[in-house]
């Protein structure tokens, strides 16, 4: 859709917002509705314990497989 970047910009962050939330819900994880794709994001990535606040019970396979190579 070279036409139309805006609308894939959006589909884009429509998948995000829903994979994060299927991981909040997969693990039972309470989400306000009012949350935008930046906070679910947030979440998201501290419930898989990816490391990312300095949490030092990182899941070490997680976080390696998410670093950009």
């Amino acid at each position: 859709m070279p036409d139309r970047p805006s609308m894939v910009v959006s589909f884009c962050w429509t998948i995000i917002e829903t994979i994060c939330k299927i991981i909040l819900a997969d693990r039972n994880t309470p989400m306000d509705t009012n949350w935008k794709a930046l906070k679910l994001i947030s979440e998201a990535m501290e419930c898989l314990s990816l490391g990312t606040n300095g949490d030092a019970g990182a899941n070490a396979k997680l976080q390696s497989a998410a670093k950009p190579r």
